[in-house]
This record gives structure tokens, C-alpha cells and sequence, in this order.
């Protein structure tokens, strides 16, 4: 069973589009949403700007296997460098599991870090890194 997330909702962000915000107090640790994925015609190691800013590896990790676009709420988490979120993989049910880091508090975006600047130079274009 994968659980529909109650603490969260998609508002517009300061950093970036949309993203993801708490309603009420998330404590650390807490389980803030489980997200299933589809996965995407992505061999590894081929380049692709199929949802470029969008996908993730699966499992997480340097032996991930494939390129999976996350649902629910997965692809709206934005990336801050001062994380207060992280995620993992389950691969018994093959979901992403995003847990708060530390406490977050109500009206607080929640942001994830998605990686050093070898994400960043994965096949975008554009992209300052600060």
C-alpha cells in the first residue's frame, strides 16, 4: 500500500516554478511522501533530454539501474544546497521515499538536494551553478 501524503501542497515557489511546501509541522525523520515512478527509454549511460530536469536514477545511487520520472508530488520538490528533505529508494515496492531532515514548518518549502555539479552538467544547457 503507498500512502496519499497529508501534510503537504504545491504552491508557487520563491526558488523555482512550482514546488512543495508543508501544511503542517513535518518532524525529522517523518516520512513526508512515498512516490511511485515510471520508468523512462533511457539506456544508461546514453544521453537523453527526455524530462531532463524531471528524472531520477533508480535505485538512488552510483548503481542505479534506470532513469524513472517520479509521480505524485516527486518532480515539484526543488533542490537547495541547505536541504531540509532527502530521499530513498524502496526497491521491494519501487517507490521513492522523500523523509524531512530536520523539522519543517508549516508554510516552509520543502527542498531536496539533487546532486553535485556532475547532476547539473548532465546534458542541460543553460545552467548556472551557484
Amino acid at each position: 500500500m503507498i500512502r496519499v501524503p497529508q501534510k503537504i501542497y504545491l504552491d508557487d515557489s520563491p526558488i523555482h516554478g512550482l514546488g512543495v511546501f508543508a501544511m503542517n509541522k513535518i518532524v525529522q525523520g517523518e516520512v513526508i511522501e512515498e512516490a511511485p515512478f515510471l520508468t523512462l527509454p533511457i539506456e544508461k549511460g546514453k544521453s537523453s533530454p527526455l524530462f531532463i530536469d524531471y528524472r531520477f536514477n533508480f535505485p538512488s545511487g552510483h548503481d542505479w539501474t534506470h532513469q524513472v520520472l517520479v509521480m505524485g508530488y516527486g518532480g515539484y520538490y526543488n533542490h537547495s544546497d541547505d536541504n531540509n528533505a532527502y530521499w530513498i529508494t524502496d526497491t521491494e515496492k519501487n517507490t521513492f521515499i522523500f523523509i524531512a531532515s530536520r523539522d519543517i514548518l508549516p508554510g516552509e518549502e520543502i527542498c531536496t538536494y539533487y546532486g553535485d555539479v556532475n547532476y547539473w552538467n548532465d546534458g542541460r544547457k543553460n545552467i548556472e551553478v551557484k
